[in-house]
């Protein structure tokens, strides 16, 4: 939101646990210390930034 990649307010608590959540299941599935870095920036880019942008145009 700060840097205008999302509208103020679209992050409803919910919405905001879903990265961490996704990773959490990374760190799991893949029982390694630490997730790649293609792996955040898939789970920011392709999920969640959509998901907030969703939301802030009521799809």
């Amino acid at each position: 939101m700060a840097r205008g990649e999302a509208a103020a307010g679209v992050a409803h608590p919910r919405v905001a646990s879903v990265p961490m959540t996704l990773l959490r299941g990374e760190y799991a599935l893949r029982g390694l210390p630490e997730v790649p870095d293609e792996v955040l920036t898939e789970i920011v880019d392709e999920v969640f930034l959509p998901l907030l942008r969703g939301r802030a145009t009521g799809r």
